[in-house]
């Protein structure tokens, strides 16, 4: 990868998901998307403990599928409300 490439980690749990997409400038090298919508509509409290148990896996593979090392990560973007 050129040196001035900027990689950025995006973490998404707004709602019924759970998601990280891992970008090399414009280029989206992996998205990883963990459905909870099987439930028939968002609930809360159960999308907030879902999103805490699959976070971590949904993050590590979106970092091995872009097969980038996760030590050139520049940034990371995330949903901070609901929405």
């Amino acid at each position: 990868m050129k040196k001035n490439n900027l990689i950025i980690l995006g973490i998404d749990t707004s709602c019924d998901e759970t998601c990280a997409a891992i970008l090399n400038n414009n280029t989206v090298l992996s998205n990883i998307v963990r459905t909870h919508s099987k439930f028939g509509g968002v609930v809360p409290e159960l999308a907030a403990s879902l999103h805490l148990q699959h976070i971590v896996s949904v993050v590590n593979n979106a970092i091995f599928k872009s097969k980038i090392p996760n030590n050139t990560i520049n940034a990371i973007a995330f949903t901070n409300s609901p929405g």
